[in-house]
Formats: C-alpha cells, sequence, structure tokens
C-alpha cells in the first residue's frame, strides 16, 4: 500500500510541474494553441490586453530591399534592428521585403484573407500624436486578433491599387508627418513610435510629453 501511494503522490507531482510549465512559458503549447485560434478566426469580437501583449505581431510590408553593410543608408537597418529587439518583450516586429508592388499586393491579399489588421502609410493618411498611435496599434492588434500589418510603399510611394480613393473607403491610412522620408527611413521611424507605443501602453518613463 505504501508502494502504491508513493507512485500516486509522484505522478500528482509530475502532473503538476508540467502544468506548472505550461502556464509559466508564454511560447509554450499553452501559448500557441491561443494564438493558432486568433489566425484562424475563432469568432470572438475582441482580444483580451493580456493576449494582445503576449502574442502580438506586427509586420512592416516594404517594397525594395535591405540595404548592405557598406550601402550609406546601412544606418536605418541598424536602427530598426535596435528597436525591433527592444519591442520584442511586448510585441515581435519583422519585416517583409517584396521585389515589387504586384508581390506586395499578393501578399496583402493573404493577410486579409487571414483577417489581420492592415495600416497603409500614406502622406494624405491621419496625422496622430504617438499616444494616439499607440492607441491606434493596440486597436487594431485586437480586430486582427494580435496580428498587424503595416505598409510601406517604394521610392514613389504605394501602388495606385492602395493608394487613398473611393474605392478604399474604411481603409486605415496613417502619415507620419509632412515631411518626405526615404521607404528606408520611413521604416526606422515606424520602428522607434511602435517601440514608443508599447512604452506608452506600459506606462513607462520612455515617453514624455
Amino acid at each position: 500500500q505504501n508502494q502504491v501511494k508513493t507512485m500516486v503522490n509522484l505522478a500528482l507531482l509530475l502532473a503538476l510541474g508540467q502544468g506548472a510549465l505550461r502556464r509559466g512559458c508564454p511560447h509554450g503549447s499553452g501559448g500557441s494553441s491561443s494564438s493558432r485560434g486568433f489566425l484562424h478566426g475563432s469568432g470572438r469580437a475582441s482580444v483580451s490586453r493580456a493576449h494582445v501583449r503576449l502574442g502580438s505581431q506586427v509586420t512592416i510590408h516594404c517594397v525594395g530591399k535591405r540595404r548592405s553593410a557598406s550601402s550609406s543608408e546601412a544606418f536605418t537597418d541598424a536602427g530598426y534592428d535596435e528597436y525591433a529587439l527592444r519591442t520584442r518583450t511586448q510585441v515581435e516586429v519583422s519585416t517583409v521585403w517584396h521585389r515589387g508592388d504586384a508581390e506586395l499586393i499578393a501578399a496583402l491579399d493573404r493577410e486579409r484573407a487571414k483577417r489581420c489588421a492592415i495600416v497603409y502609410l500614406d502622406e494624405k493618411g491621419k496625422l496622430c500624436t504617438s499616444i494616439e498611435l499607440s492607441e491606434l496599434m493596440y486597436a487594431a492588434l485586437e480586430e486582427g486578433g494580435s496580428r498587424l500589418s503595416f505598409v510601406i510603399g517604394g521610392a514613389t510611394g504605394l501602388p495606385d491599387e492602395l493608394r487613398p480613393s473611393a474605392r478604399t473607403a474604411g481603409v486605415q491610412y496613417l502619415s507620419l508627418g509632412k515631411l518626405t522620408f526615404t521607404h528606408q527611413m520611413a521604416r526606422l521611424v515606424l520602428a522607434e513610435q511602435i517601440y514608443r507605443a508599447t512604452q506608452i501602453r506600459a506606462g513607462t518613463a520612455y515617453h514624455k510629453e
């Protein structure tokens, strides 16, 4: 009987230990199952703040290519990498480069099919403060099941099919300001603002009014 009790106790301890490991690791089996539910459309109208913070993916779609280390604009990649690294504890930020407008449009069609929220950067878009951008970003993450895509056009901006017009009513457009940036610089500015948005959300001293 003592041997049976000992074996039962050991089994209980193992089960409790495995449950604690699953709860303590947001990227383990417990976290990934909830993420899959969001990606495939679980039918929920909104996402809790915990899900938005722990399972969020922000993708920046750009037309062009990453510069080589010897490029005169390589510093923009270094700056982007720094902010993407800082943001990782709150939101996973990545960039997808597209060789042309057709490839960009096809990729966005796939994102829409996954119900991913999309925000386009355009000079005619909405001007907002960093606090407003933080609110916009997290609202979009809730709408998109913890997935949000920002879109940056090439050297001449967004392709005609994606520019603001009557047929794109209801689509989110955002402007980084009235100044003109290269698309590499726009990506760096956006990465810093995404990081700032997470810090505003977390209530740290990084953002100062």
